[in-house]
């Protein structure tokens, strides 16, 4: 699996080290990854499909204490689309966008839509308190689309381009900044560490 991984992983994390990952909470994974809990030592998983491509798993260790937690190492297969499937998806993804920008359709309608018109895009769930270092899904972070996304006006679509799909954000709230003065700050520190005390205080009674 080392050699093959190195060869043909798309994963840049990981394919150096034959695919290596280590040691993992599978709890803390994509929900497919889950099957691990269940599937011994030594085993060969797969192909497992997740948004980031097919995944072929070994189970190389387990802690026999935690059944979330394994030692694995993958290969990971991302699907190559045509130039021309990817400029039809993109055109069809932009169909959507103009819709969505005209009041035609919601993002509401869309994700509650019964007829099965828009199944084949994979819509994500809408996003709240979102902050600069923000991961999003399929995305993934970026300094340069939190910067963009910040920088627009409620109602404005960012589209971005990631090669095996095309994705389209919409900032849809803006949550006002509000300045904390250090008397302030100050307070709400004392408050949360009560709060953490008490709580400590609440646990500790209750395991006795």
């Amino acid at each position: 699996m080392l050699a093959k991984a190195k060869e043909l992983s798309s994963d840049p994390g990981s394919k150096a080290n034959g695919g290596e990952l280590g040691w993992l909470n599978v709890s803390q994974l994509v929900p497919e990854f889950q099957v691990v809990r269940d599937t011994p030592k030594g085993s060969i998983i797969g192909p497992v499909k997740t948004m980031y491509g097919y995944h072929l798993i070994f189970v190389e260790d387990k802690d026999k204490d935690d059944p979330n937690k394994a030692k694995l190492k993958h290969i990971l297969l991302k699907p190559v689309a045509s130039n021309e499937t990817k400029n039809e998806a993109k055109k069809e993804v932009i169909n959507v966008e103009n819709d969505l920008k005209s009041g035609k359709i919601t993002w509401e309608k869309i994700t509650t839509d019964k007829t099965n018109k828009y199944k084949k895009y994979d819509i994500r769930e809408q996003f709240t308190l979102l902050e600069r270092n923000s991961a999003l899904p399929k995305v993934g972070y970026s300094k340069e689309l939190m910067d963009e996304l910040f920088s627009k006006k409620v109602g404005d679509i960012v589209e971005k381009d990631l090669n095996d799909s095309y994705v389209i954000i919409q900032k849809t709230q803006e949550i006002p900044f509000k300045a904390t003065t250090f008397e302030e700050f100050k307070d709400r520190v004392r408050v949360e560490m009560a709060f953490d005390f008490a709580n400590k205080q609440l646990n500790m009674t209750e395991t006795q």
